[in-house]
């Protein structure tokens, strides 16, 4: 794919970032984290026409980024692992984005919203989506591991909220494996069942390494590509994510 060229005078398009779990670490202080404005990946993606959406304190979105989903044990007394933090940290994405204090009229459209998650934080907008009406244009999931018992709840109806889904993975993702462990299902798969596409990545990119080495950055070209084809643009969308 040849490089992306961005008008110099276009407004760059805002992009949610959904760190995975642990990520609220880094979020609030740490300029590396590929979260924060000043990350290399956003000062290579400002160049790309986007920026990273942020509060009115420059922060991106926080969650509490608990491990969830992983209490296997509970299945041999007939429950399900619980995933109460995936749940709460979805009500606080959908918020950000429709926030219940502000008038209707200026929630911000399915349409102009994209995201951009890592690891399990990828659970969150099928969720977002499924149980609270969320609408995603551009989606993309890095690392996230396959959770069958979230896709069985929530993968098709989320599904149909979300416009575009790409999904990023790599063959030496061990953390992406052992994430998916407490489904249900025995599976070693790093494809995305209902993303449009699936990406794979070098072996040596790892579990993080496409948010945070430089050297893999251009790969994100497709994304953004997409984003800029789709944004506000009623060509690109279906009707089910036009919002009043």
């Amino acid at each position: 794919m040849t490089e992306l060229q961005t008008p110099a005078c276009a407004e760059p398009i805002e992009v949610t970032c959904v760190a995975g779990t642990w990520g609220w670490r880094g979020l609030l202080s740490d300029s590396k984290h590929w979260t924060h404005p000043k990350s290399p990946l956003w000062r290579y993606l400002a160049t790309k026409g986007l920026m990273v959406r942020v509060d009115r304190h420059g922060r991106s979105f926080t969650w509490g980024t608990r491990l969830a989903g992983h209490q296997v044990w509970r299945r041999l007394f007939g429950r399900k692992p619980g995933v109460t933090d995936w749940e709460v940290g979805a009500a606080g994405l959908y918020d950000y984005h429709r926030p219940a204090t502000i008038n209707p009229r200026y929630h911000l459209r399915g349409r102009n919203v994209h995201m951009i998650c890592h690891s399990h934080g990828g659970n969150l907008p099928y969720i977002a989506a499924s149980k609270l009406g969320l609408r995603i244009n551009v989606l993309v999931t890095v690392s996230t591991p396959v959770r069958h018992d979230v896709l069985r709840e929530h993968g098709d109806a989320g599904r149909k909220l979300i416009g575009r889904h790409i999904h990023y993975h790599s063959c030496g993702d061990r953390i992406q494996r052992a994430g998916q462990a407490g489904d249900g299902v025995i599976s070693l798969a790093g494809e995305h069942p209902f993303a449009d596409e699936n990406i794979e990545l070098e072996e040596s990119c790892g579990h993080s390494g496409l948010l945070e080495n430089p050297f893999y950055f251009d790969e994100l070209l497709t994304f953004v590509e997409h984003v800029h084809q789709r944004h506000n643009n009623p060509g690109y969308l279906d009707h089910r994510l036009w919002v009043p």
